[in-house]
């Protein structure tokens, strides 16, 4: 499988050109969050008004009434999902709407955190493995005692536990 980029051909950003990636990703971030408000306070709207509707229907004078021998409680339901079901598409439809909204946000959010790291760091750096004498295993508890060192680590052992 191919993607798009995968024979593209970039030249390398200046330092002007990372910082004018970061001045657009952050005004497109305030254009998305202002836009996710937005859409955020029409879903609440749309809620709202579904809710409504389903409340209406429900004492409505004309809605099948569940009765021994007569109407069910199935055919109320029944009712209500088709008196209602405008407002509640408008309320699915304004939910994904605002989702969508969330997912361009992260994604900006995600260039954001690339463009920031190649204006720190620039696009390319030198990577060398480290040397074999510096991968030692240590255990759990060892780690925390060398991040925490003042803090007292007792371990536990439960007889049976790995039985």
């Amino acid at each position: 499988m191919t993607v798009p980029w995968e024979n593209a051909q970039f030249e390398p950003w200046t330092p002007v050109d990372a910082e004018n990636a970061l001045r657009w990703v952050l005004r497109a971030m305030h254009e998305a969050s202002q836009g996710l408000r937005m859409l955020r306070d029409e879903e609440v709207a749309a809620k709202h008004t579904f809710e409504a509707a389903r409340r209406r229907a429900f004492f409505a004078d004309d809605r099948p009434k569940p009765t021994r021998g007569g109407h069910t409680v199935a055919d109320r339901d029944a009712y209500i999902e088709r008196e209602t079901a405008p407002e509640r598409e408008a309320y699915e439809l304004a939910t994904t709407a605002k989702e969508a909204a969330q997912d361009h946000l992260r994604t900006l959010n995600s260039q954001s955190v690339l463009a920031e790291q190649v204006a720190r760091f620039g696009e390319v750096r030198d990577v060398a493995p480290l040397p074999a004498g510096d991968h030692t295993r240590i255990g759990p508890f060892t780690e925390l005692a060398m991040h925490y060192p003042g803090l007292p680590v007792t371990p536990v052992v439960v007889d049976g536990a790995w039985d």
